[in-house]
């Protein structure tokens, strides 16, 4: 997965990969939370992951988390 996201977790860019892979087109996933496509059972961990992403912007991180597609199945 590759997006670009802002200090309050809102999308700014999804590459055509990643917004087909949750079955999305990428401009519909532009401006909303980037929480919305981690599984429930994994928003705390996804928001301490993100922080950290914050407190070190410009380093790559890599993390496996669920996601969940438009159509509510997970990935």
């Amino acid at each position: 997965m590759l997006l670009t996201i802002d200090a309050q977790g809102f999308m700014l860019a999804v590459n055509t990969t990643t917004a087909a892979e949750l079955g999305y087109p990428a401009e519909e996933l532009i401006g909303q939370p980037v929480a919305m496509i981690f599984h429930p059972d994994d928003q705390a961990l996804a928001e301490r992951q993100l922080a950290a992403c914050l407190r070190r912007p410009g380093e790559v991180f890599r993390w496996e988390l669920r996601k969940v597609r438009k159509n509510g199945s997970f990935l």
